[in-house]
């Protein structure tokens, strides 16, 4: 008999939808004291064919659903992010809830973000849907000013540190990226960048590779973008995401 995952699942976006709600609700009731609030929401689909950093089997294929709230209030900022989760490897397939990701951030100047990020894990590891151990990430956001109206540059960098477990033999991460976004007359912006993050697993390698995006507009509130990478430990990913803002 399977576990309740998929009702708890639909429970947690039910949850999200409500808060949503409420959220847009209280933006229009606060617009009066002028205490503008954003609210974003996103619905994306990720396969990855490879290395993973959420099991230690490997080759693997993951197939993620994320559903994610983000709300953004002057410079301090909090996210949720629930995610579903199928896993297929040579000797089985799983699927259930993956681990729930809780943000806060603040906004220290306009090129400059630092963020706090807890990942709560949602189920045991004998799921092979996660380590099955809570991680805590400190990481900072650069994004350049706009160099000849159409072009910057962006860098992320953080470090994770993780639960220890007596199953796997885990540790913690560190991780950047540096990149360059391009806008091009019909809204469009393209971007490519050169990502590198320890493995959380000892006895797998490090990752180092390239991801190529691609983000359009859709009208002034919903947004559609698109990403793929592939790294020297011959790992691909593919991803969309339908995100929107009110």
């Amino acid at each position: 008999m399977k576990p309740p995952l998929h009702k708890l699942f639909i429970l947690e976006v039910a949850i999200v939808v409500v808060v949503i709600i409420t959220l847009i609700f209280s933006k229009k009731v606060m617009a009066n004291n002028h205490q503008p609030t954003e609210v974003q929401i996103k619905l994306g689909l990720k396969t990855l064919n490879g290395q993973s950093q959420i099991t230690n089997i490997t080759p693997a294929k993951v197939w993620e659903v994320p559903i994610s709230l983000l709300v953004k209030k002057a410079k301090l900022s909090f996210g949720v992010e629930f995610k579903q989760v199928t896993l297929k490897s040579k000797s089985m397939i799983k699927q259930g809830m993956g681990d729930t990701l809780l943000s806060l951030g603040y906004q220290i100047d306009e090129q400059f973000e630092i963020s706090l990020k807890e990942k709560v894990s949602a189920t045991s590891s004998n799921k092979y849907l996660t380590t099955g151990k809570n991680e805590t990430s400190l990481q900072i956001n650069y994004n350049s000013p706009m160099i000849k109206a159409n072009n910057r540059l962006f860098a992320t960098m953080g470090y994770t540190f993780t639960d220890k477990s007596s199953k796997f033999n885990l540790q913690n991460q560190a991780y950047a990226s540096l990149g360059t976004k391009y806008l091009l007359k019909t809204k469009t912006q393209i971007g490519i960048s050169l990502d590198y993050k320890e493995n959380i697993f000892t006895h797998l390698d490090d990752q180092m590779g390239l991801t190529a995006y691609i983000d359009q507009p859709i009208n002034s509130i919903y947004n559609l973008s698109a990403f793929a990478g592939y790294d020297i430990t011959q790992t691909s990913t593919i991803g969309v995401t339908l995100s929107g803002k009110f």
